[in-house]
């Protein structure tokens, strides 16, 4: 998010132009959300089982970009971006997760639990997959 590059409207005075910057911003999000569904497209027990605590790292990224994303604001006129729709994938894949480190709590007693926490992975990835690929700010119909 740093790299923002800011992009002059139309009018040539200086000033940024909105559709643009939402849009880098969206996109930012975006990759965020595709490297973490890579990351765990690679997860295999072992990793969940040897670094548990890489799970709350993973659904704290997922809370810092629904929180992000609430602060956007509205898109700009004339454009659409269906952030409720973003939202509650991202919510949805942030519970899956829960359900993975639920399960990998009870891994001392029950190995069988930890097997069961690398079932969540998959949804939690679709989720994150079906949230990106949301992330678009189109022209708004007239």
């Amino acid at each position: 998010m740093e790299n923002e590059k800011i992009v002059e409207n139309e009018y040539g005075d200086g000033s940024p132009d909105p559709v643009q910057q939402y849009r880098a911003i969206i996109n930012a999000y975006k990759e965020y959300l595709k490297q973490l569904s890579h990351i765990l497209r690679k997860t295999t027990l072992g990793d969940l089982v040897n670094n548990p605590e890489k799970l709350n790292e993973y659904e704290q990224i997922i809370i810092d970009v629904i929180a992000n994303i609430e602060l956007l604001g509205r898109s700009p006129p004339g454009w659409n971006f269906k952030k409720s729709e973003v939202i509650q994938n991202l919510e949805n894949a942030q519970v899956e997760l829960g359900k993975a480190q639920y399960f990998l709590t009870y891994r001392e007693s029950n190995p069988v639990a930890s097997a069961e926490s690398l079932k969540h992975i998959h949804p939690c990835r679709s989720h994150l997959d079906l949230a990106a690929s949301k992330m678009v700010l189109r022209k708004s119909r007239t």
